[in-house]
C-alpha cells in the first residue's frame, strides 16, 4: 500500500483457469439472485459473463465488471477495488469490492452484494472479508488452500 503498510494480494485466492473462485454470493435485495466472482482473472465461462470478473444469476446471466480495475484506499483504511463497467443488453454494470482484513477468515462476502442504480447503469457493491485482504499475508503468485 502507498503508506508502506505492505502489499495486499488476492492472486493466492484467484482461480487462474477462469472459473469463479467464489460462487453463490447472495444478492442483498433479491435473495434468489446470486453472484459468482473471481478476483483477478476474468471468467472464461461460456455465455455473457465470459471476460468479466463477476456474474449475476437471476436465473439469466449478466456480466458485472471488466478486469480493468482501479484501486483506492477508503478513509477507514480499507482498500476499494473498482472493476470497469461492462455493458450488456444496453445496461452498464460496474462492481466495487471493499476488502476487509480478518486474519481468521478464509474469504467471503458475509453481507452479500447490493445493487444500486436503475435505468441504464448499476453499481454492485460488496465487502469481501479475508485474511488475504491483510497486508503481507497472502503471497502474490501462489495459491492458498481456503480450507485451512
Amino acid at each position: 500500500m502507498d503508506d508502506g503498510t505492505g502489499i495486499i494480494s488476492l492472486h493466492a485466492i484467484d482461480n487462474e483457469d477462469g472459473t469463479p473462485r467464489f460462487t453463490g454470493i447472495p444478492d442483498t435485495v433479491i435473495p434468489i439472485y446470486t453472484f459468482d466472482w473471481n478476483p483477478c482473472t476474468p471468467l472464461k465461462t461460456e455465455g455473457p459473463c465470459q471476460g468479466s470478473n463477476a456474474c449475476q444469476h437471476t436465473p439469466d446471466l449478466f456480466p458485472v465488471g471488466k478486469p480493468n480495475t482501479t484501486f483506492s484506499v477508503n478513509p477507514d483504511g480499507t482498500v476499494l477495488i473498482t472493476y470497469e463497467k461492462v455493458t450488456y443488453e444496453d445496461h452498464g454494470r460496474k462492481l466495487q469490492v471493499t476488502l476487509k482484513c480478518d486474519a481468521t477468515e478464509k474469504g467471503s462476502f458475509v453481507d452479500g452484494i447490493s445493487e444500486y442504480g436503475v435505468g441504464t447503469e448499476s453499481i454492485y457493491v460488496g465487502t469481501f472479508t479475508s485474511r488475504c485482504a491483510c497486508p503481507d499475508v497472502c503471497p502474490m503468485y501462489e495459491s492458498v488452500d481456503l480450507k485451512k
